[in-house]
Parts: C-alpha cells; sequence; structure tokens
C-alpha cells in the first residue's frame, strides 16, 4: 500500500483541478569410473530437476507445464503457482513468470524450491546444506547452453534477513508463449473484474499496470489502456475507478486520465479524495491482507461458468473432482474426471487397507454417492498413488567434485512419502 506522503500530491491534485554431460553421454550402469548414488537426499534433488529441465530443455513444452495451482500474486503482478515439480522434504516450491522481451520474443520464468525457512540461527544444518546442493547442481552446469541457469540461495545468519532460508533458484528461458494483444486480453480478463469492484480496485491497479508491463507491453500503450478501463468502470462504479485511480502507477496523469469523466463525476472524485486523506490511517490496520486477485478469482469463478468446454463441463457436475464422497458402503475420493470419456476415477482404502482406483464411473453412477466432509485418507501427491515412482539411476563420477550423471537404466524406488502405501491417513 502506498504512503500517505507518497499519496499526498496526487489526491492534492484530485481536489484541486517482469549435468548431463554435454546433453548427455549417460554414463552406463557398468563403468568402473561409475558409482550409484546411495544418499537419498542427493538422488531425490538430482531427479526432481532433472524433471524441471527436461521443460526447460523442450522448446514444444510449455513452461506452464510447471505450474501448479495460482495461491498468490507477486507485488508485479505476476502470477505464483505451487509448482507441479518439488523436491521431496522441501518447505514449498514456487513457479512464476519474470520477464517478458517482445523485442527479442523471449520470455524468463523461474522455479523456486525453498529447502529451509527458519528463524534465524534455529537450524545448525543450513550452511552443510547449502553447501551440498552447491556441489550437487554443478552436475547440470554443463547444460546451461541458454534454456536455463541455476543457483544455491542462502541466507544464513545474515544481519540483513530475518529468517535463514536456503534455496534453489532456476531460472528458465523460453519463446513467446502468446501474442501481445493475447497477452493484454489475458491481463485484462483477470483484472478487469477486480478493478470494477471497489472492495479490490486499489489494491489491484498497480498490479494490473505491472502485469501489463511484465508481458512486455510498452507504457504509452499502458497508458491508454489503464485511462480507456478507468473512464469504461468510471460510468459503472465510480468509486471503484476513483481507488483504480489512487492505486494507479506514478506514470499515469490524473489530470488527463479524469478530464474524458463529466462535469459531476470529477466533482464527486474531488470529494472521494478529500475523504481519502481525512481517513488514510483509519483504512489500514498494520495486518497482511488477503491476496485479492486470487480471492476474487476464486469468487468469480464459482459464480460464473468457464469459456473452456472441458471446465465448463465439469463446472456443472453435481459432484465435482477433489471431492470426498460418501456411497456404496464407503468413503472415496474423486481424483479426477475426464472430458474425452466423459468418466469419473475415484479411489478409497479397501479391507486390507490397500488404496484401490475405479475408473470409467459414468455420472449416472456417481449419482449414488453424495458429498461428504469426512477426508480419512490423503491420495499421495508425489507418487499419484501408486506407491513407488521409476526413476533413473544418478551416478557419481568424480568422488572429489561430487560431479553426478545420469545412467540409462530405471529402478523403481518405493515412495518415502506414504511408505509405499499410496495414501496417507488421516488421524
Amino acid at each position: 500500500m502506498k504512503t500517505v506522503r507518497s499519496l499526498l500530491p496526487m489526491l492534492a491534485l484530485l481536489v484541486y483541478a517482469g549435468l548431463y554431460a554435454q546433453p548427455s553421454k549417460n554414463i552406463p550402469a557398468k563403468s568402473p569410473v561409475a558409482k550409484a548414488i546411495k544418499d537419498t537426499f542427493a538422488f531425490n534433488v538430482l531427479s526432481t530437476i532433472d524433471k524441471v529441465l527436461h521443460v526447460a530443455g523442450d522448446p514444444t513444452k510449455h513452461p506452464m507445464l510447471l505450474a501448479g495451482e495460482l495461491f498468490k500474486t507477486s507485488f508485479r503482478g505476476s502470477g505464483i503457482y505451487q509448482s507441479a515439480i518439488s523436491i521431496p522434504g522441501s518447505v514449498r516450491t514456487e513457479f512464476t513468470q519474470t520477464n517478458t522481451d517482445r523485442d527479442k520474443h523471449t520470455t524468463t520464468w523461474e522455479w523456486t524450491v525453498t529447502m529451509i525457512d527458519t528463524p534465524k540461527g534455529k537450524n545448525a544444518g543450513a550452511a552443510a546444506l547449502k553447501q551440498k546442493l552447491d556441489s550437487l547442481i554443478v552436475s547440470f552446469k554443463k547444460r546451461e547452453q541458454g534454456t536455463f541457469s541455476m543457483y544455491v540461495s542462502g541466507s544464513i545468519n545474515d544481519k540483513y534477513y530475518e529468517r535463514d532460508q536456503v534455496r534453489i533458484i532456476v531460472s528458465i528461458y523460453k519463446g513467446l508463449y502468446n501474442t501481445e494483444q493475447g497477452a493484454i486480453d489475458s491481463v485484462v480478463n483477470l483484472y478487469k473484474p477486480r478493478l470494477s469492484d471497489r472492495t479490490t480496485a486499489g489494491d489491484c491497479a498497480g498490479k494490473f499496470t505491472k502485469a501489463l508491463e511484465l508481458e512486455g507491453i510498452k507504457q504509452d500503450k499502458i497508458i491508454v489502456l489503464f485511462t480507456d478501463l478507468f473512464k469504461e468502470i468510471a460510468n459503472k462504479n465510480l468509486g471503484a475507478a476513483f481507488d483504480m485511480l489512487v492505486g494507479g502507477p506514478g506514470y499515469i496523469d490524473v489530470k488527463t486520465t479524469t478530464s474524458g469523466l463529466s462535469y459531476s463525476q470529477q466533482e464527486e472524485i474531488k470529494k472521494m479524495a478529500s475523504k481519502k486523506v481525512d481517513d488514510f490511517y483509519a483504512e489500514y490496520n498494520g495486518y497482511p491482507k488477503p491476496d485479492v486477485v486470487v480471492e476474487k478469482k476464486k469468487e468469480i469463478e464459482k459464480q460464473q461458468p468457464p469459456a473452456d468446454p472441458c471446465k465448463r463441463e465439469i463446472w456443472e457436475l453435481r459432484v465435482k473432482p477433489g471431492w470426498y464422497v460418501s456411497g456404496n458402503g464407503r468413503i472415496a475420493y474423486v481424483t479426477e474426471y475426464s472430458c474425452t470419456t466423459h468418466t469419473y476415477t475415484i479411489a478409497w482404502i479397501n479391507a486390507t487397507k490397500k488404496l484401490v482406483f475405479e475408473k470409467g464411473l459414468s455420472p449416472d453412477v456417481m449419482a449414488a454417492y453424495t458429498g461428504t466432509t469426512s477426508s480419512p485418507f490423503i491420495v499421495c501427491s508425489y507418487c499419484k498413488g501408486i506407491g513407488y515412482s521409476m526413476e533413473y539411476d544418478w551416478y557419481q563420477v568424480n568422488v572429489a567434485s561430487n560431479y553426478y550423471a545420469k545412467s540409462n537404466k530405471q529402478t523403481q524406488y518405493s515412495c518415502g512419502q506414504c511408505k509405499g502405501a499410496g495414501y496417507i491417513n488421516v488421524r
């Protein structure tokens, strides 16, 4: 939120006027220099990063394959997603777009996994962990050929930070994934409902223009877009338009932006500005606010049918994916719905404590189930309920430098998150 001091000039004016070793030769399993990794942590780190780089290095793969659920927006207006790929045992993993250069036809994305995030001095192993991660990512360095870069970030016992953090950050370089007009339409569609609502307009105005900047839109075009949208909103909700103007960036000229309003609208704007000065301090209680972009997006999605045919079909279902349902003498979890076959897949725990999946259930069959608040188990997200994963083996090529490479051999590993059961009991 802007400070009172930064707002006063604008308000006064209103009142008065974004390793493989050489991609690579995989080390044969029987190589005399190869030593299979027995360190589970090192294996998890190497295998996970390799999956991320598989997306990064393939120009046919959309970067959003790494994105999971949107859970907040950054101060730059970009969506921050929970990543679909994470290292087991990590604190959190985020994925976001960081830059667009339309002149060079490039975009930059960032995959960040936080391994440690504790109060300063509360984790004695933080420095050792950072050192180990530094040695592990050397295995990928020779693959940095313009498609990605990575480093380990560590703020440990740093006087400028309140917490000790250790993170692995992978920057991914891709080509443009949309047209300029497509980018504008996407940003406007996301932010227009929030800018039209006075409860969210002020918080979203700055994010709106920053989101356009992140998409590589030039400032002169942003000014036109902001002014046109401001006038459109003013004719429907003058209060929201005022908050949009106050929350907008400094390069938006107040006098020019409001010049298209009627005399009565301009006078009302002046009154709002005077009141804003009077009760500014009372508006801010010092506590963090919920991310209004995400909250409003969820609210709108609940009320309005999606345009995408598959999402619309799921929106109209009586029983939704992600629900726990009760019926046929059991409690089941609805894992997914296929728009191709128009059928559900559900999972439940049988009498022998085994996770069972049943596929191909039609909406008519699912009519026998009803939603329930009971959630006795969670399907393991790491192994997707299978209980194991097939992973390529990694071999230590040079013990002295902790240099690793991936072999062409796969091994079945029991899932450590659910101990091979495929699910976790909820107590």
